[in-house]
C-alpha cells in the first residue's frame, strides 16, 4: 500500500525537532504520506511523538552527511522505506523505553531497530 503526500527536505533551521516546521523547506512538519529528504551537513534530528507516523520514504540524499533520527514514537512506512543514497552510515536510534518500532507497512517485510 503505497501512501503519497509532500516531499519535504530537512534543513535543521529550526532546531533539531522533527515536528518543527522550520526544520522542513515547505514550511510543514512531516504528516501521514509524506516523502522525507535528508541532504547536506551533518544534524541530528528527533522524531518524538505519541502518535505514529506513515512515511511513503525517508531518503538519504548523495550529498548529504551523516543524520542521527532518534526514534520516539512508531515510523512506519507504506512506500520504498528508508533509502540511503550515499556513503555515509545514517543512525535511526530508537529508545529502550518506552518501546517505538520502525516497520514497512507492505507484505515485504519489517525493518525492526537494532
Amino acid at each position: 500500500m503505497s501512501v503519497s503526500g509532500n516531499t519535504l527536505q530537512w534543513t535543521g533551521a529550526g532546531s533539531t525537532a522533527w515536528d518543527d516546521p522550520a526544520n522542513w523547506n515547505l514550511g510543514l512538519a512531516p504528516a501521514n504520506g509524506d516523502s522525507l529528504v535528508f541532504q547536506g551537513t551533518v544534524n541530528t534530528t528527533v522524531f518524538d511523538t505519541s502518535a505514529s507516523l506513515t512515511l511513503d520514504t525517508l531518503s538519504f540524499a548523495a550529498s548529504s552527511g551523516q543524520f542521527f533520527v532518534n526514534v520516539l514514537g512508531d515510523l512506519l512506512f507504506g512506500g520504498p522505506g528508508i533509502v540511503n543514497d550515499t556513503c555515509s552510515p545514517q543512525k535511526l536510534r530508537p529508545p529502550p523505553c518506552p518501546r517505538s518500532r520502525l516497520a514497512r507497512t507492505e507484505e515485504r517485510g519489517t525493518m525492526r531497530p537494532w
